[in-house]
């Protein structure tokens, strides 16, 4: 757990239970590092990663409309295009053909935010592989409920 610079707290990652959140498969792996992340001063929230997630789930929402904030950072020195995954958001593509490091470098931090509304009780996060590419990853995800949007 974490609390960040702006006073919310950040849970720490856990594989997902009915009626609660997590990631889904079992085979994804956390990438570490201690070196700096630019572009932020919450360095923690960059500095570990989930590795090859396929979903995040959170269940047990009410119905209405979530502010969804997902952390991204590339922890090896990759080149642009060397990571290439879609982000998958109820459905919705939110971030096709994503590319850390090329939008930010490595070591850098990445920060993406969605509004999403929500109809069926679950939140639903994929990250799907594009082929012959590194796996996806994500290093840190926000989920608040937002009844002004």
């Amino acid at each position: 757990a974490y609390v960040d610079l702006s006073g919310d707290t950040w849970s720490a990652d856990k594989a997902f239970t009915t009626g609660s959140w997590g990631y889904t498969n079992s085979s994804s792996s956390v990438r570490t590092t201690k070196k700096g992340i630019s572009g932020t001063d919450d360095d923690k929230l960059y500095q570990s990663q989930r590795q090859s997630p396929t979903e995040y789930r959170f269940d047990g929402l009410p119905n209405g409309v979530y502010e969804v904030d997902l952390r991204f950072a590339e922890l090896i020195n990759a080149a642009p295009g060397t990571r290439l995954y879609d982000v998958i958001i109820e459905g919705n593509f939110a971030l096709p053909a994503h590319d850390t490091a090329g939008e930010v470098g490595t070591f850098a931090a990445d920060q993406h935010v969605f509004f999403v509304p929500v109809t069926d009780g679950q939140l639903n996060i994929r990250f799907v592989a594009r082929a012959g590419n590194a796996p996806p990853v994500v290093n840190a995800i926000q989920v608040v409920e937002r009844p002004d949007h």
